[in-house]
């Protein structure tokens, strides 16, 4: 077996760390949002909904890799003993110089600005195409085709493909994702250098991706493998922030693995400072807008994630709430003392001050009636024991109409007006409206049946 990249490993395991938190954090960051916002969805509509979401993925997923396959057998032409035996020979023998029992379908298809090669897994079979411009070039050369050969079997027998969606917010992390996917290619690098008879075949098609099929065979490999040695912040932070190493450096990559004396790579100190900020969405291919998507989601998960931590400090008391930030404190000046005041008798604005006070608590327990009743329905009166801490009055003299969406109380013979006669005050939920009226002749404080309703 050929041995991967040595940093594909502890990548491998760092973009799976960074993923899992990031499931996690968007399941917390989900079910915050349906806990403040959806009230009008119960957990199984919101289970529902994420399953209908996996599933539209999944099969958007299988209908691009069976267009790609239906393209292949439609289009391209199959590899076999009856046509292009020499091509189908190479297939196998290089199938069997990397220790892989399988041979996959092989088709050779002409597009002259298309990818040299590619492959796929599409119903459990393995497909790998070549670009009949990449064979006509290499005629004088053949065995630099044994190198795509072994670059797509690489890819094939990836022990990550399988988890590719999963991995895709370790992918898009800044420069942990790019250097994640740069690694992944060094590697199938290696299962060309692998396949090939002769490893400087490996060098000859690098060399035919950089300068072409025609001009290629002029090419200085070991001036081209140089040409990306040196170190400047631009050219590098280009490449960190990129999931393609350059082509020159991949050529410099393979005469390292072929002499044995490995990879002599150094970047900028800056490009990598830079590239902390710029997520893993390159290069411009089909993936990019899901990379792009799941950047953003990032952003959020990593927001939530922050405010809950910074809320839980702020509970336990190690940090200072960030409300009290904006509010107005009055700082006594140092010197004489204050003398202290004594309270004024109770005015009309008391009065009304106290009526507000009341009118918060019928419009509190309005909008958790109007929330239960959107969740579950039901009779309107049946929400339960009225407990809420946050009321500004006993929770006992407020109740529930079972005959219409109203919550009311009962404001005593001169409770907050000396003088005034006692009168209903309730509040509508469903239309937002307050109203005083007169309560009929039976009506007194509300029972404690009404009260605590069932």
């Amino acid at each position: 077996m050929i041995a991967p990249h040595p940093h594909e490993r502890p990548l491998r395991a760092a973009v799976v760390l960074v993923s899992a938190l990031f499931w996690a954090g968007l399941a917390l960051l989900s079910w915050t949002l349906w806990e403040r916002y959806a009230v009008t969805l119960s957990p199984a509509d919101v289970a529902l909904l994420g399953g209908v979401v996996a599933i539209v993925s999944y099969v958007i997923a299988r209908v691009i890799k069976a267009y790609r396959a239906v393209n292949l057998k439609g289009h391209a032409v199959e590899i076999g003993p009856d046509q292009h035996p020499d091509l189908h020979a190479r297939v196998r023998a290089c199938a069997k110089r990397l220790g892989f029992a399988e041979t996959p379908l092989a088709f050779l298809f002409q597009k002259p600005y298309h990818l040299p090669s590619f492959s796929l897994r599409y119903r459990g079979r393995d497909y790998l195409a070549l670009n009949g411009e990449l064979v006509g070039a290499l005629t004088e050369h053949q065995g630099a085709i044994d190198f795509f050969i072994g670059y797509e079997l690489g890819r094939l027998h990836d022990p990550d493909r399988g988890w590719h969606a999963l991995l895709l917010p370790g992918r898009v992390f800044p420069l942990l994702g790019p250097a994640y996917a740069r690694a992944k290619i060094y590697s199938y690098d290696r299962h060309g250098i692998g396949a090939c008879r002769n490893r400087v075949d490996a060098a000859l098609a690098v060399a035919l991706m950089a300068s072409g099929s025609r001009r290629w065979k002029s090419s200085s490999l070991a001036h081209y493998a140089q040409q990306s040695a040196h170190e400047d912040s631009v050219f590098d932070f280009f490449e960190v922030i990129s999931g393609a190493p350059y082509l020159s450096r991949r050529s410099a990559h393979l005469r390292g693995v072929a002499t044995g004396d490995g990879p002599h790579a150094k970047r900028h100190p800056a490009a990598w400072i830079l590239g902390v900020l710029v997520p893993g969405v390159l290069p411009r291919d089909l993936g990019a807008l899901a990379r792009g998507v799941f950047a953003i989601l990032w952003i959020a998960v990593a927001f939530a994630a922050f405010w809950h931590g910074y809320q839980q400090l702020a509970l336990a008391g190690l940090v200072q709430p960030l409300e009290t930030r904006f509010e107005n404190k009055v700082v006594p000046i140092k010197g004489s003392p204050v003398p202290a005041l004594t309270p004024p008798p109770p005015t009309k604005a008391v009065e009304t001050n106290l009526y507000a006070r009341l009118d918060d608590d019928l419009k509190l327990l309005g909008e958790l009636a109007l929330t239960r009743f959107r969740k579950l329905g039901g009779v309107p009166c049946d929400f339960g024991r009225i407990d809420s801490p946050s009321l500004n009055f006993r929770a006992g003299r407020y109740a529930f109409s079972c005959d219409e969406p109203v919550v009311y109380t009962v404001v005593e013979a001169g409770e907050f007006e000396p003088g005034r006669a006692p009168h209903l005050r309730s509040y509508n939920w469903k239309d937002n409206r307050f109203t005083t009226s007169l309560p009929p002749a039976a009506a007194t404080v509300p029972s404690e049946e009404k009260t605590q309703s069932n």
